[in-house]
C-alpha cells in the first residue's frame, strides 16, 4: 500500500470518527487531562446515579486494511468500560455491552471493489466506511474518574480474529459535562485491531527496539500496546498531523516509535498518517503503564494540544486520538 493511500485512509477514518460529534465528545481520548471547555456542575443530574445513553460506530482500525486486509469483521461484542476498573482487574465487568450487529444493513458502505479485502485502489476511492452502529441505554457513568473507553471483544471461544481493543471515548472533562447534563454521548468511535495486524506490528517493532527475534504478536499482546494518532481540530475533520512528537510523563517505562509513511522504517516524528506506537518495556511480568502525554506540534503549527493521560494494559491494544484544541 502506498504512503499516500494509507494517509488518505487514516484521514478518512478519523474524519468520520470526528464528524458530527458534539464539542463535549470531540476529544475521543480516555483520560485526557486537557480542557474541552466543559464545566462540571450538578445540573440536571442531581445527586443520584448519573446514567446516559451512549452510541457510536465500530470498525476495523485503518491499519488493518494495510496489514491484514482479509480479517473478517464479525462476531464481536461492543462495550463501554471504566478504565480504572479494567486496570485493576482483567475480569472487571463492563459498564454496558451488546453484540455488535455487523450486517450490511447496520454498517457503512462497502469498498467499491465489493470488499475483496485486497486494499485495491477502488477501496481508497470509496467513502470511508462509517462502521457498524451500536447504542447502549442508561449507562451508569457515576464512578468514572479518568475517562471512558469503548472496547471491542471477539466472541469466538477459540482462534479469535480480533485483539481485545479499547478506544478512548471521552476525557474526564467530557464525562463530567455529561454527568451534569445527562445528555447522550454520541458518535463514539470504537476501532478494532486484528491478530494479523498485531503480528505485523510485532515484526515491525521488534527490530526497532532490538527485541530478540522472533518477536511475535502474542508477545506484543502480552505486553499491551498503544496506537496513537495526533490529529487536528474536530472542526477541521481531525486530519492527521505530520511532524509532531509525543512525550510520556515522568519515568514511564515505555518506548515511542514513529513509523514512516509506509511502515518501511521509522522517523523522529509523526509521518503524514499521524501515527505513533507506544510499547511498554518489560522486566518480569508485564504491567500496566499509564502516564501523561505531552504533544509537541511541528514548527510553525498554530494549533495546540491538551495533555492526555493514557497508556497500555497487558493483553490489550489501545487506540487514542490526540485531538487539537478547538
Amino acid at each position: 500500500m502506498s504512503k499516500h493511500l494509507l494517509a488518505t485512509m487514516v484521514a478518512l477514518a478519523l474524519g468520520a470518527a470526528a464528524c458530527g460529534k458534539s464539542k463535549s465528545s470531540s476529544d475521543g481520548a480516555a483520560g485526557s487531562g486537557g480542557s474541552d471547555g466543559s464545566v462540571a456542575t450538578e445540573g440536571g443530574g442531581g445527586a443520584g446515579p448519573k446514567k446516559i445513553d451512549i452510541s457510536g460506530v465500530a470498525a476495523p482500525h485503518p491499519l488493518v486494511a494495510m496489514l491484514d486486509p482479509t480479517a473478517s469483521f464479525i462476531m464481536l461484542t461492543v462495550a463501554v468500560v471504566d478504565p480504572v476498573a479494567q486496570l485493576g482487574s482483567a475480569t472487571a465487568p463492563p459498564l454496558a455491552s451488546m453484540p455488535l450487529n455487523t450486517s450490511a444493513s447496520n454498517c457503512g458502505p462497502a469498498p467499491t471493489d465489493g470488499g475483496g479485502g485486497d486494499a485495491a485502489a477502488g477501496d481508497a476511492g470509496a467513502a470511508a466506511p462509517a462502521g457498524c452502529a451500536w447504542s447502549l441505554s442508561m449507562v451508569d457513568i457515576t464512578s468514572i474518574s479518568i475517562g471512558l473507553v469503548a472496547t471491542l471483544i471477539d466472541m469466538r471461544t477459540s482462534n479469535p480474529v480480533w485483539v481485545l481493543t479499547g478506544t478512548g471515548a471521552g476525557s474526564m472533562s467530557t464525562i463530567d459535562a455529561h454527568k451534569a447534563s445527562l445528555a447522550p454521548l454520541t458518535n463514539v468511535r470504537a476501532f478494532a485491531i486484528s491478530k494479523g495486524t498485531e503480528t505485523a506490528l510485532a515484526a515491525f517493532v521488534g527490530p526497532v527496539l532490538s527485541i530478540p527475534s522472533p518477536f511475535t504478536g502474542a508477545e506484543l499482546e502480552a505486553r499491551g500496546y498503544m496506537i496513537g494518532h495526533v490529529v487536528g481540530k474536530v472542526a477541521q475533520g481531525a486530519p492527521p498531523i505530520a511532524g509532531a512528537t509525543v512525550a510520556p510523563g515522568g519515568t514511564a517505562q515505555i518506548d515511542v516509535i514513529y513509523p514512516n509513511a509506509d511502515f518501511s522504517g521509522v522517523g523522529n516524528s509523526t509521518a503524514p498518517h499521524g501515527i505513533f506506537l507506544a510499547i511498554p518495556r518489560v522486566m518480569g511480568t508485564p504491567q500496566s503503564v499509564v502516564t501523561s502525554w505531552t504533544i509537541t506540534p511541528p514548527a510553525g503549527e498554530t494549533r495546540t494540544w491538551p495533555m492526555y493521560t493514557a497508556g497500555t494494559n497487558p493483553n490489550n491494544a489501545f487506540v487514542i486520538l490526540m485531538v487539537a484544541n478547538d
